[in-house]
């Protein structure tokens, strides 16, 4: 777990680079390379939209257990990381 909360963190204090790091393969040695930049770009959003679901529902998952008293220990941490990459994932929007 504490690998998960020192990635989140990483995330959230490097959001500017992390957005424009170039996920792109080397689009120039590819045939027809502008199709293949725009469906590389296309990949490349589906991903980061489909990693931004996972952890917003891990995040609510995670409040819904904690108000239960189900979750095994206290994930106020987790929640403010959460909290923070979903404030993120707002701005960028």
């Amino acid at each position: 777990m504490q690998e998960y909360f020192r990635c989140l963190r990483i995330l959230c204090d490097k959001w500017n680079s992390f957005l424009e790091f170039p996920f792109r393969a080397e689009v120039e040695k590819q045939p027809f390379p502008k199709r293949r930049k725009f469906e590389d770009e296309k990949a490349c959003e589906h991903a980061f939209n489909k990693a931004r679901e996972c952890l917003l529902l891990l995040k609510k998952s995670v409040e819904s257990l904690h108000q239960k008293d189900l979750f095994p220990y206290n994930p106020q941490v987790l929640l403010r990381r959460l909290t923070r990459f979903q404030e993120l994932c707002l701005k960028r929007v």
